[in-house]
């Protein structure tokens, strides 16, 4: 009798934790190894020792590897994180990754934004589909930018701003590049040493 109890609580017990999808706290050694479980809609915070998931998390991440299903609103500390959708707020880590839109700062060895970024990156490598603000990484690369890229390489299809940096790349440029060689390849003269400036 006690043995069939005891059953039937851990399942109602399981079936209760599946149930909830919202939570408050998560702690995570590495997922599955969770509770509560991934689909969980967090609001407040986590704590991953290796490797956590949750649905959507608005609060505070810290730890390991955290992955976010859906979007993230608040800040997140730790080894790396990955966020499926959308992301606002601050990433910090060695590998950072939104992959719709983010709307803050990533600072991170890697940084990587497949979508739009209105913001500003940190790190040694900085790549996004198209951001305004600034990225400050060693090499940044971009498709379409208005901004601010300082950096050792800049890259960018159409820029406009200022990129600042020993090499500067872009297809169109509608503003400034310093630096020792500057490229606007789709101008008469599409290389410049120093300074080039076209509007």
């Amino acid at each position: 009798m006690k043995k069939l109890l005891a059953t039937v609580l851990l399942c109602v017990s399981a079936f209760s934790l599946k149930a909830n999808v919202d939570g408050y706290f998560m702690l995570s050694i590495f997922s599955p190894g969770q509770l509560p479980v991934p689909m969980t809609h967090l609001y407040g915070g986590r704590i991953t020792v290796f490797y956590g998931e949750c649905q959507e998390l608005f609060g505070l991440d810290l730890g390991g590897v955290g992955r976010v299903r859906e979007r993230m609103y608040g800040a997140q500390l730790g080894v790396g994180h990955f966020v499926g959708t959308d992301a606002s707020g601050l990433q910090l880590g060695l590998i950072e990754f939104v992959e719709s839109e983010l709307y803050g700062c990533q600072i991170g060895l890697w940084n990587d934004v497949a979508g739009t970024m209105q913001g500003a990156q940190f790190g040694v490598f900085g790549d996004t589909f198209s951001f305004a603000g600034a990225q400050f990484n060693a090499v940044n690369l971009t498709r379409e930018s208005a901004g601010l890229q300082l950096g050792v390489y800049n890259q960018a299809f159409r820029f406009s701003g200022l990129q600042l940096g020993l090499v500067n790349w872009t297809s169109t440029l509608s503003g400034c590049q310093i630096g020792l060689v500057n490229v606007s390849s789709w101008h008469k003269c599409p290389v410049l040493p120093f300074v080039n400036v076209r509007w």
